[in-house]
């Protein structure tokens, strides 16, 4: 716990400290929030979205990783106004289906162009998803009740 506290401080103090010329110009960073009174989490590269909500009870988690822009898969967003849970999804099919069933279309929410694996987890019992780059997280939680 402590190594990914100190991961995750060093994250944030590059993002504060270097130079904005660290990410390509085609490379933007995506955000992760949690919200521990309804426990989901939230991605975003809306920078305004993500500062706002962080005065709004919810606990800025930094990085989640760096999102190619306009290259790879378009991942869509869905909220879900009852369950008040976001969905995010690369399969068209899914994304019209869920949204005949009460999920509302956000739109793209960044595109999967890269190498690196991010891996989609669900919590029956929770109605949650939850998506990592870390594949240890990934690995831990499927012992947990999360299907991967």
């Amino acid at each position: 716990m402590k190594k990914k506290c100190l991961s995750l401080m060093l994250t944030l103090l590059l993002m504060v400290f270097l130079p904005k010329t660290v990410l390509a110009d085609d490379n933007i960073p995506l955000y992760r929030l949690y919200n521990p009174g309804l426990r989901v989490h939230l991605y975003t590269k809306d920078k305004n979205e993500y500062s706002v909500l962080g005065k709004r009870g919810w606990n800025q988690e930094g990085l989640a990783w760096v999102t190619a822009n306009g290259e790879g898969d378009t991942v869509f967003r869905l909220y879900h106004p009852d369950l008040k849970v976001h969905v995010y999804t690369k399969d068209q099919n899914e994304y019209k289906v869920l949204a005949l069933r009460g999920w509302r279309q956000e739109g793209t929410a960044f595109y999967s162009e890269g190498k690196l694996p991010i891996y989609r987890l669900y919590h029956s019992d929770m109605k949650k998803h939850l998506y990592t780059k870390d594949s240890n997280e990934y690995k831990v939680l499927a012992t947990r009740g999360w299907k991967q």
